[in-house]
């Protein structure tokens, strides 16, 4: 059996369909939307990079939707603690970028910090 997908699509005119492709492969997003679309269009979708790349080709704007993107801050929110815990007892210098501070603070958590399941955080 192979894996196949239904991207549900939701259209101006309140309709659904769901067009089926065998991969999640970002040109699928093109062949299901198209490329002309009236001015203003907006794509609310899950935050696949797919989605992105197309809403900039095309031109129109893109949102993601708000269950997805809470899911990215309650993910993040482990980390979140942790960091905390380690600057508190360690007197932890911030590195001089973001970036920098997130793979810091990955590589202590893995080595010294087991996670909390996510499901416990409020």
């Amino acid at each position: 059996m192979k894996t196949g997908y239904f991207w549900p699509v939701y259209g101006e005119h309140n309709e659904v369909c769901f067009p089926f492709f065998p991969s999640r492969d970002g040109e699928n997003v093109e062949r299901a939307l198209g490329v002309e679309h009236v001015p203003g269009s907006v794509i609310l979708t899950d935050g696949y990079a797919a989605y992105a790349s197309y809403a900039k080709k095309v031109g129109i704007a893109h949102a993601l939707c708000w269950s997805h993107s809470r899911r990215e801050f309650v993910d993040a929110l482990p980390l979140l603690r942790a960091t905390t815990v380690i600057n508190a007892l360690h007197g932890f210098r911030r590195p001089a970028t973001p970036q920098l501070a997130i793979l810091k603070y990955q590589i202590i958590i893995i080595k010294i910090i087991p996670l909390p399941d996510v499901t416990t955080c409020p």
